[in-house]
């Protein structure tokens, strides 16, 4: 069932009082002739509300871009053999052989389940975006963020090409339960794929499955403040107390015109760095997350969550088709350990600072490592590269052990 939003009291979306409201002023060139970085910044440095701050910079900023119609090239599928389901990642540069380790357990979840799994990789960024989605290539051009372009990129280039629905997981997350269906996890009836493909005017992404209203699953971190029983299932709670806890290492989205709407406003907002970010009314630093100095905006260069719960703060009528599954310990559908090593004796209480296999060790042999049972994913999150092979190779092993000889060869 899909969250209805109830307007709620939040400061942390509230607007400016009109008294420091910025005045209107004439520009001599007007913001749609304008592109990127320097266009978000004339508009986000007036100090503007978050409501009005974020809109402006997505309706007004995004650059124009040529529309592919019909067939699409370089490699991409073709529709006959599209699906209605994928597991999916994407990675370029140093990720991909943390990718080719964890999609031992995404190939296994997905023969499962019947999906097809999507695996799109790439030398580096620029790369990467040219070849699996390159009307998409004058939107990336200042970005700072180097996680949103390629999540973007990714789950654009899936619903484009191979099927209707994506679970988008990160290229160092590891499929821990394959009877976690996308069916069980979007309420929907598991049913036969047969229909034909409908395009709208202008749109990329074919619109599918209208009667389905649910057009994306977020989950939600465990043990968040602000979250109890009493939430109806589905439900993605306060504004405030979403933006805390979201996780986007792993999420389903839906093609169609939410998809484009949403891709594309997630790309806009990639060009601010921390800094920005952290100094804007996006910034969650003040709201209770139950971590000493926790910032959705303050992990360097990795900024779609900041920018994706703005995004849902500043238009709270996108939680009316959104669903959100919060974790609990019978279903702890998102979880993970976090390599940051500022946060490990913090969140962890041990010191294994530094030593990833130790703290992956330890967490074998403690409740953190989830159980199999109502799992679905475990991420690996933050953290230096070798950490994350480290830790990518240990849970890919842990839960997929006849993956075990393939996994070391790699």
């Amino acid at each position: 069932m899909a969250s209805t939003f109830v307007k709620v009291v939040d400061d942390g979306y509230a607007k400016l009082p009109a008294e420091e409201a910025f005045p209107l002023v004439k520009e001599s060139t007007p913001l749609l002739q304008r592109e990127g970085l320097s266009c978000a910044r004339s508009v986000l440095s007036r100090g503007f509300g978050l409501g009005v701050l974020v809109t402006t910079v997505v309706l007004l900023c995004t650059p124009l871009v040529n529309v592919r119609h019909g067939g699409h090239g370089g490699g991409h599928h073709q529709g006959g053999d599209r699906r209605k389901y994928c597991v999916a990642h994407a990675a370029y540069g140093n990720y991909v052989p943390v990718a080719e380790i964890s999609r031992k357990s995404k190939e296994a979840y997905a023969a499962k389940n019947g999906y097809r799994f999507v695996e799109l990789l790439g030398d580096k960024k620029e790369d990467f975006v040219a070849t699996h989605c390159p009307e998409l290539v004058s939107q990336m051009v200042n970005d700072y963020s180097w996680t949103t372009p390629v999540k973007v990129c990714g789950m654009w280039a899936v619903l484009r090409d191979s099927c209707d629905y994506v679970l988008w997981t990160d290229a160092d997350a590891v499929i821990v339960d394959a009877e976690v269906s996308i069916e069980r996890l979007m309420g929907l009836e598991r049913s036969p794929y047969s229909r034909e493909l409908r395009r709208d005017a202008g749109a990329v992404l074919p619109a599918v499955y209208p009667e389905e209203t649910q057009d994306i699953l977020l989950f939600l971190n465990r043990e968040c403040p602000g979250y109890n029983h009493t939430m109806a299932p589905g439900d993605c709670g306060r504004p405030r107390d979403f933006a805390n806890c979201v996780n986007t290492g792993s999420l389903v989205l839906k093609s169609g015109a939410f998809a484009e709407t949403f891709l594309r406003q997630q790309l806009t907002m990639a060009i601010f760095n921390n800094d920005f970010l952290t100094q804007s009314p996006c910034s969650t630093v003040d709201f209770d997350s139950g971590i000493e100095d926790w910032d959705q905006c303050n992990f360097p260069h990795k900024t779609e969550q900041c920018t994706l719960e703005c995004l849902y703060r500043v238009q709270p009528t996108y939680f009316n088709t959104t669903i959100c599954k919060k974790a609990t310990a019978a279903e702890d559908y998102l979880t993970g350990v976090l390599l940051e090593d500022r946060f490990q004796q913090q969140v962890y209480g041990g010191n294994t600072t530094g030593n990833t296999t130790k703290l992956m060790d330890s967490f074998k042999e403690s409740v953190l490592m989830p159980s199999y049972d109502g799992s679905l994913v475990f991420n690996c999150m933050g953290g230096k590269h070798d950490a994350k092979l480290t830790c990518v190779r240990k849970a890919t092993m842990h839960y997929w052990p006849e993956v075990a000889d393939a996994v070391l060869a790699l």
